[in-house]
């Protein structure tokens, strides 16, 4: 497909390294820093180019941005989006867990609660994350499941939104305890 060959360009070129970069400089803007994520967003979702993201240090780029641009929507957006496809890996699961991405994915969507494209990618990242057992419970403790039934709630007309939600709240019920968390969750 023209998405897989671009994702190869990129990669053979040294992309990811270049876009790590943009990522890391400090000066960079918001907007081409949240571009920057959408390039990692997509270049995550072939598995060989995992490794090669955690290897520059994308992750904790990733959650250090989010931390410094708070206040920026689509930097929020584009930075769930790609924490989710990073998600995808059991590795990168614990890794961004450590680095308090479950944490910052819950505050942009207590920070945006009106933004649907916000709350689909850090769903989205929930749902992934919950896959492991140390992030089922530490979403949990950080309020994930009234966040996500929250965003369900407030996107009920949103079916990307409710799809991901949805999966998310399953895979966080596989515990006992959740299952009575998520009934009484209004």
């Amino acid at each position: 497909s023209r998405l897989d060959d671009n994702i190869n360009v990129g990669v053979k070129r040294g992309g990811i390294e270049l876009i790590t970069q943009v990522i890391r400089d400090p000066n960079t803007e918001p907007d081409v820093l949240a571009e920057a994520c959408a390039a990692l967003q997509n270049l995550a979702l072939l598995e060989e180019n995992l490794p090669k993201i955690t290897e520059q240090d994308g992750i904790r780029l990733i959650i250090s941005a989010m931390k410094k641009h708070p206040m920026y929507p689509n930097v929020q957006k584009k930075m769930c989006g790609v924490l989710q496809n990073l998600a995808i890996n059991d590795l990168n699961k614990v890794m961004i867990a450590k680095e308090d991405g479950i944490k910052l994915i819950i505050f942009a969507m207590d920070t945006y609660l009106t933004n649907s494209d916000i709350q689909l990618n850090a769903c989205g990242a929930l749902m992934n994350l919950a896959l492991n057992d140390f992030n089922l419970e530490q979403i949990t403790k950080e309020d994930g499941i009234k966040a996500i039934t929250l965003a369900m709630s407030n996107h009920a007309d949103k079916a990307g939104v409710q799809k991901y939600a949805c999966a998310a709240i399953w895979n966080l019920s596989v515990n006992d305890n959740n299952k009575q968390t998520i009934a009484a969750e209004n």
